[in-house]
């Protein structure tokens, strides 16, 4: 969202239940994000503690994705799908899936608003996750975020690359 309250990349589907609007057209200021996340990758928990550790603007709330809170709160989703792309959802129900997910991490931080709204543009935005984990790396301690390969389980469950596929930015479900 710009400072004038706008989420970045924010598009309605109009043919989602409850959508108004053309695509394209903005949605109000959400009050609190919940984050979907692979709690048993690596790469997600540094994420989770970066954000967690920073001064937020919008509250972030992290659920594990396919647990039962995910499915409780969200039965509208596809939670096949959360655990293939990181998900951002909004106390109304609007969500965000890979890249505009990231993007809509960094939006909530006080510090990272204005780049997450560049990031929001069409140039940047294939660019959205590699500049997340960039800025994350240089304000921690950890220098360098830890691979997602590497986990207990063997492999994170979430593809956090860009998708093949160009899914609507913004559905939403009321």
């Amino acid at each position: 969202m710009s400072s004038s309250g706008v989420a970045p990349g924010a598009q309605p589907v109009p043919s989602a239940p409850g959508a108004e609007g053309a695509l394209g057209s903005a949605v109000p200021a959400a009050r609190w994000l919940t984050v979907l996340y692979d709690d048993g990758c690596p790469l997600c928990r540094w994420v989770r503690g970066w954000l967690e550790r920073r001064e937020l603007l919008v509250p972030l709330v992290f659920v594990p994705m396919r647990s039962a809170e995910a499915w409780r709160a969200f039965p509208f989703l596809d939670h096949d799908r959360t655990a293939q792309e990181v998900t951002v959802v909004s106390e109304r129900g609007e969500v965000w899936t890979a890249e505009s997910a990231w993007i809509m991490c960094l939006w909530a931080t006080a510090r990272f608003r204005g780049l997450s709204e560049r990031l929001a543009e069409p140039a940047w935005r294939p660019r959205a996750r590699a500049v997340v984990l960039s800025v994350a790396a240089m304000t921690t301690r950890t220098p360098r975020p830890p691979d997602c390969a590497g986990d207990e389980a063997g492999a994170c469950r979430i593809d956090h690359g860009p998708s093949g596929h160009r899914a609507p930015v913004l559905e939403v479900r009321r």
